[in-house]
């Protein structure tokens, strides 16, 4: 009862707010009008504009970044200019900016890289070419990240390789979660 009431509610705000300048209130406006078509083909969209939103954003603090821009501003730093006037985390940004460039360098399809998500991408942009790219994304959509930082730093190495002379040693390394309850004298036990 109390759920119809919400939806009530949610409804009678929402018919008024076409002209409202709230965007909460402009959004459920017009998402709450949808049909399930229009609602399938936008869900499926914005999952696949997020993704390459930070590529977008990668890109854009790149150009400010190597154009100084930041410094007109009055900021004695990238990383000052980055946290003041956006309120994002120096580090998080300087990874968008390396996985901009990385991808842009290689010349790989978005496509191609597009599943993967941010956080692995920024592990395997330095690797990445055009001839390696279906191989080493095959390969991150099956690790961890932490998987993947041990693969990348061997393959820079040059022991690892991703023709068909690979190497079994990355295969060795698969790191597993085993969680079992125990009492405490087990545990010292299996300590």
């Amino acid at each position: 009862m109390a759920n119809e009431e919400a939806k009530t509610e949610t409804k009678a705000k929402t018919k008024g707010a076409v002209k409202t300048t709230d965007l909460i209130e402009s959004t459920a406006a017009l998402i709450e009008k949808m049909d399930q078509k229009t609602a399938t083909d936008t869900a499926k969209e914005l999952i696949e504009s997020s993704n390459f939103n930070f590529f977008k954003l990668g890109g854009v603090l790149s150009v400010i970044q190597s154009n100084g821009w930041w410094a007109e501003g009055g900021f004695e730093t990238f990383r000052n200019y980055i946290e003041t006037e956006f309120g994002l985390q120096h580090r998080k940004a300087m990874y968008y900016i390396a996985i901009y460039n990385g991808l842009v360098e290689s010349d790989v399809p978005w496509e191609k890289v597009k599943d993967l998500g941010w956080t692995k991408l920024r592990v395997i942009t330095e690797i990445l070419t055009k001839e390696n790219v279906d191989e080493i994304v095959e390969k991150a959509s099956a690790m961890t990240t932490l998987q993947l930082e041990d693969f990348v730093r061997e393959y820079k190495k040059g022991s690892l390789t991703t023709t068909e002379g690979e190497d079994t040693k990355s295969d060795d390394n698969k790191v597993t979660t085993f969680t079992v309850k125990v009492h405490e004298d087990q545990k010292e036990t299996i300590n």
